[in-house]
């Protein structure tokens, strides 16, 4: 691969990686498929990661155009993002996140909860939220060619296959923690994800705010 392509390779792996952040989401998928069978929990993680994949490719490829069509800004997604994150942290502060009971094998009726607990919440916001989103945008313009294209695709696709291996082995967290050792973990991953809500929504807001001070709005 071209020196360039493995640039673009790198650049795309690194700066999607602390925006999906896998290892902060272990915790909270450990959390949310406690007392689920083995091959549940790792047909959440596939689908998780592949909803993600196919949500920041097609932002990479289409997003500037959706954006344009909807009159959305990247700033209205960090608002909204922020909104979200704030309910899920609340809930979670609280240790009431609902969580899928399974059984083994799962039934037609659960697998379809599974599948929608892969998308909401895991895949959209927590993998694929307004920060992955926004650079998938932005790492995709800057990608000049079919070659640094394919490099930018190839990186992606490398951040969500190492994000299924850390999904995958957070059930042997939930093991090790036991019950309790769960809520408080689930508690500490809420009041995070509350910050990172609020960090998120001012992000959004304040140049927003700005404009219309400035009376660009």
């Amino acid at each position: 691969m071209p020196s360039i392509a493995l640039t673009t390779f790198a650049v795309t792996f690194t700066t999607f990686l602390p925006m999906v952040d896998p290892f902060g989401n272990m915790s909270i998928f450990a959390v949310m498929t406690e007392g689920m069978p083995r091959a549940a929990q790792r047909r959440v993680a596939y689908k998780a990661c592949a909803f993600a994949l196919g949500i920041v490719l097609a932002f990479g490829f289409f997003g500037q155009e959706l954006l344009e069509i909807f009159g959305i800004t990247t700033n209205g997604l960090k608002i909204v993002g922020g909104i979200i994150f704030l309910i899920m942290g609340y809930d979670m502060l609280q240790a009431r996140l609902a969580r899928t009971k399974v059984s083994n094998p799962p039934t037609a009726d659960e697998v379809t909860e599974l599948d929608d607990l892969a998308l909401t919440p895991l895949a959209i916001p927590l993998l694929a939220g307004p920060g992955a989103l926004t650079n998938a945008v932005l790492r995709a313009e800057a990608a000049q060619g079919p070659m640094e294209l394919a490099a930018f695709t190839a990186g992606t696709v490398a951040v969500m296959a190492f994000t299924c291996a850390c999904l995958i082995g957070a059930g042997k967290i939930a093991q090790w923690i036991g019950p309790a050792g769960t809520k408080v973990i689930l508690r500490l991953m809420g009041l995070i994800l509350m910050v990172i809500a609020v960090e998120s929504f001012f992000d959004g807001l304040t140049p927003i705010v700005r404009a219309m001070i400035h009376g660009d709005v």
